[in-house]
């Protein structure tokens, strides 16, 4: 076995390891296991792309710091396009294709309600949150209205400082405001868009505008050519800082 297979067999046995300490806590416990299950779901996602045989390449860095420019270099196009700032976490995995497509994964609304209610628990004044029922639905206009009252008095009350705003503030404001556009392709389980061929373009009106990225999980690119190996894939991972 080369160093290399047998650096792999140690990582799946330190995985397998952890999993079995994650079994062995939920045989122990009587709550809720939700946060060990993920888990054990993650480590066994690892395993899966251990033996799946293909090479991952994660680019991450600070706002600014070239991560765009560096993928398209890798992929050989302009295929990334940012603009959607600190609050969002898009991941863009792109792969080698038999042609350019591209399926946006957006969050359910589940999801989004839940990001949303624990970005409003980071502001110490309870006061300004006290109206918004539980648990908040933004599809609903009356808890939409509230929210827009809420981010009022927060830009009142935590005025920005040097030019910048809370992370929590900017995720409400993205969410209200990219709420009539993404509404159609948000439901109650995750759902995906596709486009390809002249349409494939598309793809970057979700990851360049900061309103409609607030409703996208994930991006998945398919891209036509020999600049990227059929064993490779560049994933551009938003939200590093």
């Amino acid at each position: 076995m080369t160093p290399y297979l047998q650096q792999v067999e140690i990582i799946k046995k330190l995985i397998n390891q952890t999993i079995d300490i994650f079994n062995r806590l939920n045989s122990f416990s009587y709550k809720d296991n939700t946060a060990v299950d993920s888990r054990v779901e993650l480590c066994n996602r690892m395993l899966n792309d251990i033996d799946s045989g293909v090479f991952k390449i994660a680019v991450v860095g600070v706002i600014k710091s070239g991560k765009s420019t560096l993928v398209n270099a890798l992929a050989g196009k302009e295929l990334v396009q940012r603009g959607a700032g600190v609050v969002t976490s898009i991941t863009t995995k792109i792969r080698k294709g038999k042609k350019n497509s591209a399926t946006i994964l957006f969050k359910s609304w589940d999801q989004v309600n839940l990001q949303l209610e624990n970005a409003l628990r980071f502001f110490p004044d309870k006061k300004l949150i006290k109206d918004i029922p539980s648990p908040l639905d933004i599809r609903r206009k009356n808890d939409r209205d509230l929210l827009h009252q809420i981010y009022k008095m927060l830009i009142e009350s935590f005025p920005a400082s040097a030019g910048h705003i809370k992370p929590e503030t900017l995720m409400l404001r993205h969410a209200l405001n990219g709420f009539e556009n993404c509404f159609q392709y948000v439901q109650a389980d995750e759902t995906s868009v596709s486009f390809s061929g002249k349409e494939f373009k598309n793809h970057k009106l979700f990851t360049s505008n900061a309103d409609m990225a607030f409703y996208v999980k994930d991006v998945y690119l398919e891209v036509f050519g020999k600049t990227i190996a059929p064993n490779i894939e560049i994933a551009d991972c938003q939200g590093a800082d």
